[in-house]
């Protein structure tokens, strides 16, 4: 039982306790402060004092614990932390370095060596699908992400056959530009994952699509295919922005690894009577 057994303490341990996995535990606390109110002039006005009905009602009512596993159980898609989530997590923070080694490799990498740009290649595949493993464990962990995050699905799989064959750079950096944009909106927004690596994740891929689309736009207005990549600023963007998309996915994953999972639990099984022998 919450404190000094008052209603103030009540609701706040039953926020706390809330807060942890719902999305809206303000309507929680305020749907049993309600309750809790209406029992406690019932009481009143039986006789009882202000003291003996509060305790009297907050007994009837069920611990914060209680009342909070109550709607755990009934909840749909709850946002915890579970043992999925935490493996997300860990592959997050390998994305995230695959994406800042990408961009590192890029640097170092011989021109005529085929064998070596193949290899940079199957870092870049990495990097998307730990990417994509993250997306999903942060969806998991907000208990979904409403309809934005359904809008992502779309450029993000027009790029895929792009990203398939990793070199029209224009084309999945866009896009997934885009997809990162509108995933990462709902994220920031709910405030359940760090602000700043949720502010990086969403804007990464975003400044690194804005860029390509800068140059785009030169290579149309020009004819000049690559001449852009002779624009240091162009070039500095979207490496950054890949690096910035990088720290953001070690952000969230380090916070998905640090969670400790959220036991559901579990209905009281029902009683089994026998029927009356005849």
């Amino acid at each position: 039982m919450a404190g000094d057994g008052t209603i103030d303490d009540y609701l706040t341990e039953l926020h706390r306790r809330v807060a942890t996995w719902h999305r809206r535990p303000d309507d929680v606390v305020a749907e049993a402060a309600d309750h809790l109110s209406e029992r406690v002039d019932e009481l009143t006005a039986d006789g009882h004092s202000a003291e003996q009905a509060i305790a009297q009602a907050i007994a009837g009512f069920g611990s914060p614990s209680e009342v909070a596993d109550a709607h755990l159980r009934v909840a749909h898609r709850p946002a915890i932390a579970t043992t999925g989530t935490r493996t997300a997590g860990v592959l997050a923070v390998v994305g995230g370095f695959a994406w800042i080694g990408l961009v590192l490799l890029v640097g170092v990498l011989p021109d005529d060596n085929t064998l070596a740009w193949l290899g940079l290649a199957q870092v870049f595949h990495l990097a998307i699908a730990m990417s994509i493993a993250a997306m999903v464990g942060l969806w998991w962990r907000h208990g979904g992400l409403g309809w934005l995050s359904v809008l992502s699905c779309i450029p993000a799989a027009l790029a895929a056959p792009f990203v398939l064959f990793v070199w029209p750079i224009p084309a999945w950096t866009m896009l997934l530009g885009l997809a990162s944009l509108l995933f990462g909106t709902p994220v920031i927004m709910r405030r359940v994952a760090p602000l700043a690596s949720s502010i990086a994740l969403t804007a990464g891929l975003a400044v690194s699509g804005a860029a390509v689309l800068v140059a785009e736009i030169f290579v149309t207005n020009t004819g000049e295919d690559f001449a852009f990549l002779e624009s240091t600023p162009l070039i500095a963007a979207m490496l950054a922005g890949l690096i910035v998309y990088g720290l953001g996915l070690i952000g969230v994953g380090r916070w998905m690894r640090s969670e400790e999972p959220v036991d559901i639990p579990a209905l009281p099984a029902p009683t089994l009577s026998r029927p009356p022998a005849s």
